[in-house]
């Protein structure tokens, strides 16, 4: 699916996204596709999107596939307001972002596909107003 590249090229100029992820018992994992078969992500290390021709759930519309990060804290916070399920444990991070960075034209939201990431410690979970009880 994916592969990780332990470091930039020298002197590459990088961009700062966010990504929604899930963090269970300290572990960082994607919502949807994976890592080498597993959905189970490193914190800290390039991770290189596979890029092919994927639908989104039951849509017919293909797209290349990438990372999904949106380029704003905000947009990934109003984002993060579609999700209904398993929302103790959703988790907003911060990502280095390098390579190819598109628009999933066909989003809701102002999704981007990025070619590599390096998701950046420390992971923090934001408060999401759809949970109860906090």
């Amino acid at each position: 699916m994916t592969t990780a590249n332990q470091c930039p090229a020298e002197g590459e100029v990088l961009a700062v996204y966010y990504k929604i992820v899930e963090v269970h018992k300290g572990a960082v994992k994607t919502l949807f596709h994976g890592l080498n078969g597993s959905r189970t992500i490193p914190v800290g290390e390039w991770l290189t999107a596979d890029k092919k021709l994927v639908h989104d759930g039951t849509s017919k519309t293909q797209y290349l596939s990438g990372w999904h990060v949106l380029p704003t804290l905000k947009e990934c916070e109003e984002y993060l307001e579609i999700f209904t399920k398993r929302l103790d444990l959703l988790c907003i991070v911060p990502c280095e972002v390098r390579g190819e960075v598109r628009p999933k034209v066909h989003s809701r939201s102002n999704v981007f596909l990025a070619d590599q990431i390096k998701i950046l410690p420390p992971l923090t979970r934001l408060p999401h107003s759809n949970q109860t009880g906090e």
